[in-house]
């Protein structure tokens, strides 16, 4: 399955998902249904210091976050997206490179 499908069955699952009530859960969530995804679909084990390499899509990691500027949520950059997570357990994916907007509401 090509990155784009891959993509876009991580999207179909986490709407899919019950909602995470806070930034941690909604965080959690992210990254469970993600690498249940790649894990199935992408042919790469989990090895975020392959990551340019490897094909396979990751979660948010810690030292790529960038202030949000709004109390009570977290953004990070990745490859392609921002991802922002909220305290009410919202979360936010927005492409770098096209007119992608998902937003899920905690």
């Amino acid at each position: 399955m090509d990155r784009n499908e891959r993509f876009a069955l991580f999207i179909r699952e986490l709407n899919g998902a019950a909602p995470a009530a806070t930034l941690e859960e909604a965080r959690t969530l992210l990254e469970t249904v993600l690498n249940r995804i790649e894990d199935l679909h992408s042919g790469a084990d989990f090895n975020p210091s392959n990551w340019r390499n490897d094909g396979r899509l990751y979660p948010p990691q810690d030292d790529r976050e960038i202030v949000s500027g709004l109390d009570g949520v977290r953004t990070f950059k990745t490859v392609g997206h921002y991802v922002s997570f909220a305290a009410n357990g919202a979360i936010r994916i927005v492409a770098l490179r096209s007119a992608f907007d998902d937003n899920r509401f905690g």
